[in-house]
């Protein structure tokens, strides 16, 4: 047999391996409610009866991390611009740890992509703990499934450090701890465990866990060396990244349909069933309020009358100025001289930044009557202001 013919029967031993362990963990119960310490009630049981605590797309023993993305960092930044600076020493340390290791020093704030936070494990945390309990639950629980999976007797020493993932409402906590492989051995090994908790789950689940692997190497060039590039220099959080002109991310949407089972709790079930057909059909312009109002919040209409969250606007003129914003990219770009006469409506979505979907009405020539026009911009987290997605005259709703 030759070389390659070696590695690929290890590679094929490999991935049958991990293929075991996950059907093995599939058929396994997670114990035990992070944040309580006390032991909980069969998976299956949850699937069953409990819809708001079962796994939700948390496959064990799989790394986000490791989804084929690779950071590269060879843009130019300018030496001078301290917070592109302190962007790039926070990205290349989270790439580097895969999610485990983030300073706070390097901490860029509310701007961060991919917002991973230090926890201080002495101060409170969640449900009345204080970090490092808090950690420490979740330890507990994935160990309690990697023991079983695996026939080891693995146990924690104490907790080293905890970073925090905070998304929509769901909290994923990557823990570093010092663990004992076997009751008698006198060395510590350092281990991480990854959990998550979506919102309408009732605990965190167990994703991981693992000895630390060695940290990745991310090598910067040098400056001359980078690529000049205007998207990441001192306005590198201004950029419109992935914000294409007239693209409507409803329109690579299928029709929805309502499905068999989802994951929160049953009543949320049947609110969203009457609130997600009437956002579909509008494209996100037009969404009843008062249909759903449960954690996992889609859309939200904004109050034009109220001031706007962390600005000193009130939602009418800070959709006015978006809707000026949006108008004057049409206007250049189609050569018109379409002008907004007055905010209808607008809904908001958060996530990764704020996407505001705006109805206006708007006259098109100043002998025209007005018209109803939708504008839609975002700005995500670690943009200074809002880019323009398109700008159109209302189409006709969907039956």
């Amino acid at each position: 047999m030759d070389q390659d013919d070696t590695v690929m029967e290890t590679s094929e031993e490999n991935q049958q391996s991990t293929a075991q362990r996950k059907r093995k963990a599939n058929e396994i119960e997670d114990v035990g409610d992070a944040g309580s310490g006390g032991e909980g009630q069969d998976d299956r049981e949850d699937t069953d009866g409990d819809v708001s605590s079962r796994e939700g797309f948390q496959e064990w023993d799989v790394d986000s991390f490791e989804d084929g993305h690779e950071f590269i960092p060879n843009k130019k930044i300018d030496p001078n611009d301290e917070e592109a600076q302190k962007m790039r020493r926070y990205r290349i340390q989270m790439y580097e740890s895969n999610g485990f290791n983030v300073d706070r020093e390097n901490y860029p704030g509310r701007v961060a992509y991919r917002e991973l936070i230090p926890v201080n494990l002495d101060e409170p945390f969640n449900s009345g703990l204080t970090g490092r309990a808090y950690m420490q639950n979740n330890v507990d629980l994935t160990l309690h499934k990697y023991n079983k999976i695996n026939g080891l007797s693995l146990t924690c020493a104490n907790i080293v450090r905890a970073v925090v993932c905070r998304v929509s409402g769901s909290v994923k906590s990557y823990i570093t701890f010092m663990a004992r492989e076997t009751p008698d051995a006198e060395d510590l090994i350092e281990y991480q465990a990854k959990t998550e908790q979506m919102p309408w789950q009732k605990r965190a689940h167990a994703l991981f866990c693992r000895r630390t692997p060695k940290p990745k190497v991310i090598h910067v060039p040098r400056y001359e060396d980078c690529v000049s590039d205007s998207s990441t220099d001192s306005n590198a959080s201004s950029r419109g990244s992935d914000q294409a002109w007239e693209v409507d991310s409803f329109d690579d949407e299928s029709e929805y349909q309502p499905q068999e089972r989802m994951c929160p709790i049953e009543e949320e079930v049947q609110r969203m069933r009457l609130y997600r057909p009437k956002m579909y059909p509008s494209k996100g312009f037009h969404v009843d309020g008062e249909t759903y109002r449960g954690e996992t919040v889609f859309f939200s209409q904004v109050d034009l009358d109220a001031n706007f969250p962390a600005i000193e606007l009130t939602g009418r003129e800070h959709m006015q100025n978006l809707v000026d914003l949006a108008l004057e990219k049409l206007n250049n770009i189609k050569g018109t001289s379409v002008t907004c006469e007055s905010i209808v409506r607008a809904n908001l979505t958060r996530v990764n930044g704020y996407k505001l979907y705006i109805t206006f009405m708007a006259r098109e020539s100043p002998e025209e009557e007005p018209v109803e026009y939708q504008a839609k911009t975002e700005r995500k987290f670690w943009q200074r202001k809002y880019h323009a997605m398109f700008c159109r005259p209302a189409p006709k709703s969907k039956d």
